[in-house]
């Protein structure tokens, strides 16, 4: 799970979280985005 305080983040800075997770051995298969009230950015996994 990755939380942010705000319904936006960058791109690179949900790329870099991603890569940190799967360094870390997780799997991410079933790793979703959910759409957040106010959220003007579209991430891609």
């Amino acid at each position: 799970m990755l939380l942010a305080r705000s319904p936006n983040i960058s791109q690179e800075t949900y790329t870099k979280y991603r890569q940190i997770a799967q360094q870390q051995g997780y799997d991410l298969k079933e790793f979703t985005l959910t759409s957040q009230s106010n959220q003007t950015v579209s991430l891609a996994p």
